[in-house]
């Protein structure tokens, strides 16, 4: 038939039958209405899961952050000096966290010199001291009042220390990081 004097209805009705002559000579597999019959399963995808290797990284991450906070907060501290023979005494160098002050000896950028590590308060401020000043330190006490610095870091320990004009008293353990082994005081000097 010529396509162009049949009308829609004849149209489909030539092309179903080819259609149908068409799939006349496709081979169908002997299993197919079995597979197209199966219940279908819907797609799920797999629960995430941490793979070693992003937990593993993670750690190495952590681990070297940790050591980087760590050695800035150490970088600027120069060698702390060990006891001199025949002495206990031990010369250590305070420091300030907050790096605006290190520079400044103003007032308030000083640290409190306190004569009682179990009840710091401002009326027990004996002396002054600033970030690089470098004292001698005659004996820790290990269970003083918790004292928190500016970079989270914290310590029970305290230090009785002398200045270079002579004032004795002591000052929080987070303000040396305490990098030094200093003997514990004996009880008459708590």
């Amino acid at each position: 038939m010529n396509p162009r004097r049949m009308n829609d209805e004849q149209v489909a009705a030539e092309v179903r039958d080819r259609v149908r002559a068409a799939e006349s000579r496709i081979p169908v597999p002997h299993d197919l209405m079995d597979r197209v019959a199966a219940p279908r399963r819907r797609f799920r995808p797999a629960p995430r899961r941490w793979s070693t290797v992003v937990v593993a990284a993670a750690a190495v991450i952590g681990i070297a952050g940790g050591a980087a906070v760590t050695a800035y907060t150490l970088r600027d501290r120069g060698p702390q000096a060990g006891p001199a023979a025949g002495s206990t005494d031990v010369t250590i160098t305070v420091y300030n966290a907050e790096r605006p002050c290190q520079s400044l000896r103003t007032i308030e950028c000083s640290l409190g010199v306190l004569s009682d590590p179990y009840q710091p308060a401002p009326d027990k401020v004996v002396g002054r001291v600033w970030h690089g000043d470098r004292l001698t330190a005659l004996c820790a006490v290990a269970d003083g009042k918790r004292v928190t610095d500016e970079t989270a870091m914290s310590s029970t320990r305290w230090y009785r220390i002398r200045t270079p004009d002579g004032v004795i008293g002591y000052v929080p353990g987070v303000r040396f990081r305490n990098t030094v082994e200093v003997q514990l005081c004996p009880p008459a000097n708590r």
